[in-house]
């Protein structure tokens, strides 16, 4: 990069930068000279940012990428391995279905081809990034989470070799069959590696521009979870003064919080949230992958009968994993900044994932009863109806919640007032309401076990999940 000079303090180089999260920007970040940086960094304690000179920057930014492009040559090298691999194995189990194998052959191909395409494609934007020398590739490179990279790109792999191992096993047992054989592999997900934006990532408060009120010239940085200020649409931060005006009625309750707690809570629930669909998904690939050796031994009798049911139980692990393709709650705060994560609770998290495995429970029973004559119709009415169920679970809970409420602040009422008969009437109607919520409740989560009863009634093939 050429020197500048700073156009304050005369024969200053500009060469340095502060990195911390705070100080930075998604685009056109400047380096500044020593005096700069101390003038803007007065404030502050300077041991909690994290000052660097330009060669620091270019020497860990270059590192960096080095490693990321060793990584990316060591993925591209995988799938050249897997491809030799693929046609060794297809060629000697295969030999005599040659159009079969030709076929297979091309897929596979196809498949490495295309994500060996994207990573070369990162590969080339990452040499021409690099070659700009522009301040804000070196920042990209120097704070890229080399570790996060290549867990996701693993855990593709992972679950891509999962999905190929089944199938090369299915291959290698059936020979005579192979041609009706059901493809197992998910080409669009297989191997399917994201391509990279190579953008600065930043904290969250740091993408979210905190206002300063105009009014009382203060940090806009408290916001109301009551249900009723939730509601408001857009969900907007306010300084103490204006919410203590505006939610006045809420304060007392504990509902005004400043939005360094909201973000721990959230943070809380997104934890508990990745580590319960983390346990979701084991359980599901562990309970497929038993029941798939277990229909694998009994095939020789029901070949044909098991053949559908191994069909739609990889249809069930598909469509309970699809689910998770888009995030409950966005990797950063303030990328939606909309209702549902003030709104749903901790229990309710855990209510979610529960239903979900009853859910799963009850389609996976579903393929194994012989009175199901159209199993991907039965799956798809189960599917809608058990998300109608669970939401209807959550929309009731909320609605008894806002009952509660309206109950409590009735009883506030009656305790500062004369108890006259309106009130008795809105008190006693309202109590019935609250009453009836529970009995819903309780005939719903009747229901849905009698429906799960008479399931696992018809199954005459019981299977340990």
């Amino acid at each position: 990069m050429n020197k500048s000079i700073c156009s304050l303090h005369d024969q200053e180089e500009e060469k340095y930068i502060c990195v911390h999260p705070i100080c930075l920007k998604k685009v056109d970040n400047k380096l500044c000279c020593i005096q700069c940086y101390h003038s803007n960094h007065k404030n502050t304690q300077l041991i909690d940012h994290d000052f660097k000179n330009i060669s620091e920057l270019e020497t860990i930014a270059s590192q960096n990428y080095s490693k990321l492009k060793e990584h990316l040559d060591h993925e591209i090298q995988q799938n050249i391995q897997l491809r030799t691999k693929i046609e060794e194995r297809l060629s000697n189990t295969l030999l005599s279905l040659t159009t079969w194998q030709n076929n297979q052959k091309k897929m596979f191909n196809d498949i490495t081809e295309n994500s060996t395409q994207i990573l070369i494609q990162n590969i080339r934007k990452a040499d021409t990034l690099m070659k700009s020398q522009s301040i804000d590739t070196y920042i990209y490179f120097y704070k890229l989470n080399l570790l996060e990279n290549q867990n996701q790109m693993q855990a593709i792999r992972d679950q891509s070799m999962r999905q190929l191992e089944y199938q090369l096993n299915q291959i290698e047992i059936k020979r005579d069959i192979l041609i009706n054989q059901i493809n197992f592999i998910q080409s669009e997900h297989f191997l399917s590696f994201a391509q990279m934006n190579y953008q600065i990532e930043l904290g969250n408060l740091n993408n979210y521009q905190i206002e300063k009120c105009k009014k009382h010239q203060c940090q806009k940085e408290v916001l109301c979870i009551h249900p009723n200020c939730l509601q408001k649409n857009p969900i907007q931060l306010q300084c103490l003064q204006c919410i203590t005006q505006d939610s006045k009625e809420h304060q007392s309750e504990d509902y005004i919080k400043s939005i360094v707690i909201v973000m721990e809570g959230q943070s809380q629930k997104k934890e508990l949230n990745e580590e319960l669909q983390k346990n979701f998904k084991y359980d599901i690939k562990k309970s497929v992958d038993i029941n798939l050796l277990k229909i694998n031994e009994a095939q020789q009798n029901y070949y044909q009968n098991y053949e559908k049911q191994k069909e739609n139980l990889v249809l069930l692990e598909q469509q309970q994993l699809s689910q998770f393709l888009n995030p409950d709650f966005p990797k950063d705060f303030f990328d939606h900044l909309d209702q549902k994560p003030f709104t749903i609770t901790k229990e309710q998290i855990n209510l979610h994932y529960q239903l979900l495995h009853q859910d799963y429970q009850n389609k996976f029973q579903g393929i194994f009863s012989n009175q199901v004559n159209d199993e991907l119709q039965f799956l798809t009415e189960l599917d809608f109806n058990s998300k109608k169920f669970h939401q209807n679970i959550i929309n009731q809970q909320k609605e008894l919640e806002l009952c509660q409420l309206k109950f409590e602040e009735l009883q506030r009422t009656i305790q500062s007032h004369a108890f006259n008969n309106k009130i008795e009437q809105q008190f006693s109607t309202l109590n019935n309401s609250i009453s009836s919520f529970h009995q819903k409740l309780e005939d719903n989560f009747t229901n849905l076990q009698s429906k799960h009863n008479k399931i696992q009634k018809n199954n005459k093939i019981q299977f340990k999940i």
